[in-house]
């Protein structure tokens, strides 16, 4: 029994000193190391910090800091309020951003990443976590957010002078036509003036919306699509114009490019195939396709010539449909119809053309 006794408690002693060791070790380790370290109570109060944090809050020693609440330092009580239901509800807080004042009175941003310690109860017995200064990286966050806008703004502000500009062209070419008594000539001038504006209409889009890459499609055809129903409107016949473009992001190239087809399709639809009194449908359609777009445009007035080519065509319209249907990577393809029908198919942006 005695050496039983006796080997027990050289076995206690070994665990003491190990204990002792670690704690030790421990201790060294969290005095040492430069990430500030906390272990705080149910209500804030500091129970213990290594040198890291002292320095961290600007306390002049741990004896200061731990006279201080830590609900003391948040500047924004309803963040204290949300780290502490974020608390009770996981028991887990990570890379919590909060904004501090620390203790002479100077402001920081922190991220805060703790977790409670409970007892077999349940109930909280204490948070401990680190805390890391992340000042610079929110000022440089700040500064990168300042020059977006600034970009921004400049972008906005170029839009808006170059849809002045094209407005400007878009006036002279009208007065020009005033002073010229030749129909076909006059025709020239108002063919160049509907070019103009729809290009001045992407650039009035782009400045008032939010993305200044990218236009909805749909939003600026029916725009177009509306000027050119009311220039071509004539007392005589009744044609209307029907549209079914999705809502879709096209890129301003894409969309300028589109743009100017359709105003020259369309136009050609409403100067040529409905003459004299008849009535019918002028359409624009879009197919958003995974890889491509499918841009339609049609009529079902007097067609064309059963022998037109659409790659010997001479009109100066369809000339640059076609042209602008190559610079997207497709092609102006006349569709087996009654009517006229054009198909242009060409990639996406970011897709293998």
């Amino acid at each position: 029994g005695a050496t039983t006794s006796r080997s027990a408690s050289r076995e206690q002693h070994h665990a003491e000193q190990a204990r002792r060791s670690l704690e030790t070790r421990y201790r060294a380790f969290f005095l040492g190391i430069p990430v500030a370290l906390y272990r705080t109570g149910p209500s804030g109060e500091i129970l213990e910090a290594n040198p890291a944090l002292v320095k961290l809050l600007r306390c002049p020693d741990f004896e200061t800091l731990r006279t201080v609440n830590t609900s003391a330092f948040f500047i924004d009580p309803a963040a204290r309020a949300q780290e502490r239901e974020m608390l009770s509800e996981g028991g887990v807080l990570r890379s919590f951003d909060l904004k501090v004042m620390c203790y002479d009175g100077a402001s920081r941003w922190l991220r805060d990443t703790c977790h409670a310690v409970n007892d077999e109860q349940g109930q909280v017995l204490y948070y401990e976590g680190m805390l890391e200064d992340i000042t610079e990286q929110k000022q440089a966050d700040e500064q990168l957010r300042s020059s977006l806008r600034e970009k921004d703004l400049l972008l906005k502000e170029l839009h808006h002078r170059v849809k002045n500009n094209l407005q400007v062209i878009t006036s002279l070419l009208s007065l020009q036509s005033n002073s010229i008594s030749d129909p076909g000539i006059q025709e020239m001038f108002r063919e160049s003036q509907d070019r103009v504006r729809s290009m001045a209409m992407v650039h009035e889009r782009l400045y008032q919306s939010p993305d200044l890459t990218s236009i909805d499609f749909s939003e600026y055809v029916q725009s177009i699509v509306a000027h050119l129903s009311r220039a071509y409107a004539s007392g005589a016949g009744s044609v209307r114009t029907e549209l079914d473009i999705p809502h879709c992001s096209m890129g301003v190239d894409e969309a300028i490019s589109c743009g100017l087809i359709v105003n020259e399709l369309v136009s050609n639809s409403l100067k040529h195939a409905f003459p004299g009194e008849r009535s019918g449908r002028v359409w624009v359609r879009l197919d958003v396709q995974s890889d491509a777009f499918l841009l339609e445009v049609g009529d079902d007035g007097i067609g064309l010539a059963a022998d037109f080519r659409v790659e010997s065509a001479d009109t100066l319209g369809l000339l640059l449909a076609g042209t602008l249907a190559n610079q997207l990577g497709g092609s102006l393809e006349r569709a087996p119809s009654a009517g006229t029908v054009f198909h242009i198919r060409f990639p996406r942006s970011g897709s293998a053309a």
